[in-house]
């Protein structure tokens, strides 16, 4: 399938190569560099679909197109595209070989008049200190032979409204773009599947770390860079794979300075596969995050399964606190979505609920998920239609289907030790002889194949005695013992209270579940009622 936004749109150009620029050498060119997968790309495209049948008028002294960075990544490498979306304005006069971002718009803007304002100014400035040594190079035909007087924006589209625009028919949609998806089965699957994880880590280190050069030692990007393959190192799934990711650490700080050229040499040089243990055939294959086309979910979808295994892994406060912290360097640092990137910061540094707030494992977990709900919300409320068609509804999670005890009476109140418990079923690899999932190591007595790169010191004490101090088996016991004695207590006093007549005909219900008196069976009854700020009540149905 194709990774277009734009095929068949008689007015975007989809580029693949350059060849048509150098061909044209008066035409103006606004060229659009995207990703699929970035939300705001998404967002954006309708944006500039509009701006260029706004400007029809002055075809073909003005040309919009387009380039996908998923498809056509090296070309977008060599531009030096380091974020999406990126507008670049290419011709005659002092634009030079990679185009010229507009002062305003650089990342697209959310109007056709700003856009061709911004791109119109780009021309202006270009032609007033334009330098070629062809002067009949250095006027764009845009500008010598303007299509309309004055060349504003207005005027640009009024022109186009009366002529060209309104005998234009809308472009038809992308025979890709579904209009039901089935949900991949592999959604379901408990803890997620590893080849998502795979997928994204191998994505961005062969993608987003490849953008732009990874500086020095003391530059902000280089630590990112070094806190985040130290997470990985310590937290991945597979043993294998945090020892491949621990070589990678190593050699990329043996570098005092680490270009992106310097980076690849250091992939090349690892032995394939980058990650042993889980990933896919070709290094980047999506399972639970494979959406309806190419450019759905995918990417994003998979940074998120990451992110949240990442703190799922973490046995300690200081281990999922650092960790946190790294996902907001990569974010910062190396997520391409420029909009998503900014949002995710300004979330960190909201005074309501701060990043930095999160000093425990605990709250380390609940933030992200908490972060993670607040971006659901947010993409739903923009109720562009292309973010749906392009990837299943953004929902809270988990939703009462998923987890009936997250909201156990009022849907606006979290149970916020369910909601972890949910996360750490959903999240937590168990590797026998390294860790467990309920913070209780499965070999008290080996520190496992992590020992060594920063995984077996975090499952023990400082006295090295383990988890649970120097109690050992005891410990367990006794804290079997005891589960047992409260589990009993509990079932008889829930069997005690379910026989009150809570419901009509004869029925009962305690906790979310309805009893069926006929057959003694339990089902759950919940249902929702949905708020228009993405929050929902449950309420008890047949």
């Amino acid at each position: 399938m194709s990774g277009s936004f734009y095929a068949g749109d008689p007015h975007v150009l989809s580029i693949r190569d350059f060849t048509i620029l150098r061909s044209r050498p008066q035409t103006v060119f606004a060229i659009e560099f995207y990703a699929g997968w970035c939300g705001h790309c998404q967002a954006f495209a309708p944006i500039w679909k509009s701006t260029a049948l706004g400007a029809c008028a002055a075809s073909p002294s003005l040309i919009f197109g387009a380039v996908s960075c998923v498809e056509d990544f090296v070309l977008c490498r060599e531009m030096g595209i380091a974020g999406f979306p990126t507008i670049r304005v290419f011709g005659p006069g002092d634009l030079g070989p990679k185009g010229t971002e507009p002062a305003d718009c650089k990342n697209g803007c959310w109007s056709e008049k700003a856009m061709l304002d911004a791109i119109l100014a780009t021309v202006r400035a270009s032609a007033a200190t334009g330098h070629s040594s062809d002067p009949s190079r250095s006027q764009p035909a845009l500008l010598s032979s303007p299509p309309v007087r004055p060349l504003t924006a207005e005027a640009l589209l009024a022109a186009s409204a009366a002529g060209c625009a309104s005998a234009t028919t809308p472009p038809p949609k992308p025979a890709t773009a579904p209009t039901h998806f089935e949900p991949p089965v592999e959604m379901q699957q408990r803890p997620v599947p590893l080849a998502d994880l795979a997928s994204a880590v191998v994505y961005g280190v062969q993608r987003e770390l490849v953008k732009a050069d990874l500086g020095s030692d003391n530059s902000e990007r280089r630590a990112a860079l070094d806190a985040w393959l130290a997470a990985l190192e310590a937290l991945l799934p597979g043993a294998r794979n945090r020892a491949s990711l621990a070589q990678l650490r190593r050699a990329a700080r043996a570098r005092e300075s680490l270009s992106t050229e310097e980076w690849e040499r250091i992939l090349l040089a690892a032995p394939p596969p980058l990650l042993p243990d889980g990933e896919p055939p070709g290094g980047i294959a999506w399972a639970a995050c494979r959406g309806a086309t190419d450019y759905a979910r995918g990417y994003p979808c998979g940074l998120w399964l990451l992110f949240h295994t990442l703190l799922s892994q973490a046995r300690t406060d200081a281990e999922a606190t650092a960790s946190l912290r790294a996902i907001r360097g990569y974010v910062a640092h190396f997520f391409g979505c420029t909009g998503c990137a900014q949002h995710f910061g300004q979330m960190a540094l909201s005074p309501t609920d701060p990043l930095a707030a999160a000093d425990t494992a605990t709250e380390a977990r609940l933030w992200l998920w908490r972060a993670h709900n607040a971006v659901n919300r947010r993409l739903n409320a923009s109720s562009a239609v292309e973010v749906l068609q392009l990837g299943l509804p953004k929902v809270q999670w988990p939703t009462l289907a998923e987890c009936a005890d997250c909201r156990p009476r009022s849907a606006k109140l979290w149970e916020a030790s369910a909601v972890e418990e949910y996360l750490q079923g959903s999240y937590c690899f168990p590797e026998p002889g390294v860790r467990g999932c309920l913070g209780l190591t499965l070999d008290q007595g080996a520190a496992g194949p992590g020992d060594g790169n920063g995984v077996g010191v975090y499952l023990r004490d400082e006295g090295g005695a383990g988890a649970w101090g120097g109690w050992g088996a005891d410990a367990y016991l006794l804290m079997a013992g005891l589960g047992a004695a409260l589990l009993v207590l509990y079932v008889g006093r829930w069997r005690a209270r379910a026989r009150r007549p809570w419901a009509s005909g004869g029925a009962a219900v305690e906790r979310g579940f309805r009893v069926n008196p006929q057959t003694s069976m339990l089902r759950c009854g919940w249902g929702e009622q949905h708020h228009s700020d993405g929050s929902t009540d449950t309420e008890l149905t047949d």
